[in-house]
């Protein structure tokens, strides 16, 4: 899907989607009018959500909408990339949840030219999330059990406002969120199409053993 600055201003609605398996990304996304609402990308061979600049647009901007349920879990790479040269805003005024990709649950790529503005509760959400006014919140745990990954990796000059940050690892030289701890409160949950069960209370120290690997509890 692309949404090029010079078309007019059109804006772009992906609803009640589920993008999963595809070649490459789940959901690619670039420009300004967009917004993803309840999106469910799980297990794609990259990232659950790429957000990149287009070749040849120089003055490229970006102005993409998370809204109600979004859920980026399972993927080969990363659950939400943002690419070289990608500038603008993410607004994330419902659920986003990366939680169990391979590498990262949000990676920003390095280089000063990447820089975008994370922001919480922008805007009122709607749908599946169940929120009703503008409160936003990023859940991202249990990444890079396997190699080495983080919840959170920013090395560009991308920033996060607001307030409602779950992650445990972070890692890069630009800004980070921060975050309430996934453990010991919080509860892991992953997508039922993938076979797994919501982790209980004392639960979470099966996963926090010497064995890296991902367990199948």
């Amino acid at each position: 899907m692309f949404q090029l600055v010079n078309n007019g201003g059109a804006a772009v609605h992906i609803e009640d989607v589920k993008a999963m398996n595809n070649g490459f990304a789940g959901i690619g996304a670039s420009g300004t009018g967009v917004t993803i609402r309840n999106a469910d990308a799980p297990n794609n061979p990259d990232a659950g959500l790429e957000i990149f600049r287009t070749n040849g647009y120089d003055d490229q901007l970006t102005d993409i909408t998370l809204d109600g349920q979004v859920t980026l879990n399972n993927n080969v790479y990363n659950g939400l990339s943002a690419g070289f040269g990608v500038v603008g805003t993410l607004k994330v005024s419902g659920n986003l949840v990366t939680n169990l990709n391979t590498y990262d649950g949000l990676f920003f790529l390095s280089g000063d030219t990447t820089a975008v503005s994370v922001v919480l509760g922008d805007g009122s959400s709607s749908g599946k999330s169940g929120k009703t006014s503008s409160s936003g919140s990023i859940t991202s745990c249990n990444n890079g059990q396997t190699v080495i990954g983080f919840d959170i990796r920013n090395f560009g000059s991308s920033t996060f406002e607001g307030t409602d940050y779950t992650c445990t690892n972070t890692e890069g030289t630009g800004d980070l969120p921060v975050c309430t701890p996934c453990y010991p409160d919080y509860c892991v949950s992953t997508s039922e199409d993938n076979g797994a069960r919501n982790l209980m209370p004392g639960d979470e120290y099966e996963m926090m053993d010497t064995d890296t690997s991902v367990h199948d509890i």
